[in-house]
């Protein structure tokens, strides 16, 4: 326990708490919604989940703000720790929180916008499922990401390693990203445009816009 403790600074305390604060909401959402939870985790059996959702994607009840601040706090600490190592190792606290901001905001207008857009087309309750696995593989990746950042910050693992891990992590949820995607299309063909319009104007401009701002507002004017 003592090597721990020493590993700790004051400088890092606070990502342990953000760490704990999510793995927190974890066991709490296991607790209040385990069918959800399990569901959720189950993403190998793609078709499965897809056709059998436990909950709504456009619903904004507990669980999926729950899931919701798992995947925004996740990314912001993962931002933050990738422009420390690239760009200013002299980031703190407020860094984050001021990403953490920015994200927060993003997604919050982007889903109200993917709500608008597909309730404006009507086809909401047939683009549903794909979202809610897309969440679910989203929310899957963030605590994978949590918990390497957690090994990496008071561990004595090799840094390789857990590069290595992280690796991984991302490229397996690219694979099933894009085998969602596929099954999704290939079973709706006549939804084709709808789902391109999604991944391309929805889905990765945000997060360019994300990466452009916090670069061009915090780390180049530092």
């Amino acid at each position: 326990m003592e090597e721990w403790i020493l590993r700790s600074t004051i400088n890092n305390n606070w990502i342990f708490y953000v760490c704990f604060f999510n793995l927190l909401i974890i066991a709490l959402l296991y607790r209040t919604f385990p069918k959800k939870v399990i569901h959720l985790a189950n993403f190998l059996h793609i078709d499965k989940n897809v056709k059998t959702p436990l909950y709504k994607h456009f619903v904004i009840e507990p669980f999926n703000i729950g899931s919701f601040t798992i995947i925004t706090n996740s990314l912001s600490l993962f931002f933050y720790k990738f422009f420390i190592e690239i760009f200013d190792s002299s980031l703190n606290l407020f860094d984050f929180f001021y990403i953490l901001f920015i994200i927060t905001i993003t997604l919050t207008l982007r889903f109200f916008l993917v709500k608008y857009i597909f309730s404006a087309f009507s086809v909401t309750n047939n683009v549903e499922s794909y979202l809610i696995k897309n969440q679910s593989q989203n929310t899957l990746l963030c605590v994978s990401i949590l918990v390497l950042i957690l090994i990496k910050e008071y561990s004595f693992i090799n840094i390789n390693l857990i590069l290595i891990l992280l690796t991984t992590v991302f490229l397996i949820w690219i694979r099933f990203s894009f085998l969602l995607i596929y099954r999704y299309i290939k079973k709706r063909e006549n939804e084709f445009l709808y789902i391109i319009f999604y991944l391309c104007a929805i889905k990765i401009s945000p997060w360019l816009w994300i990466y452009h701002s916090i670069y061009e507002t915090r780390i180049k004017l530092l």
